[in-house]
């Protein structure tokens, strides 16, 4: 996905509600797609990308999180 894209749906008001980031994260998780989803977060307002950390705690993702940031 290009940057512009990125912005483009970071910027829709459904990509800053928690129920809907909350089911982004768990489908980036199920797919194995955290690093083709880092563009997109990092795209979202402050406001929004400062509930990422929360959610992938709650969700307990962070061990998937981990795995991708290695490689594994």
């Amino acid at each position: 996905m290009s940057e512009d894209h990125c912005l483009r749906l970071a910027a829709h008001p459904a990509f800053h509600q928690e129920q809907v980031l909350r089911e982004i994260l768990v489908a980036a998780a199920d797919s194995g797609l955290w690093a083709d989803l880092a563009p997109l977060l990092r795209a979202l307002p402050a406001p929004a990308f400062a509930q990422v950390p929360r959610l992938v705690d709650e969700a307990g993702l962070g061990a998937e999180l981990d795995a991708a940031r290695v490689g594994r």
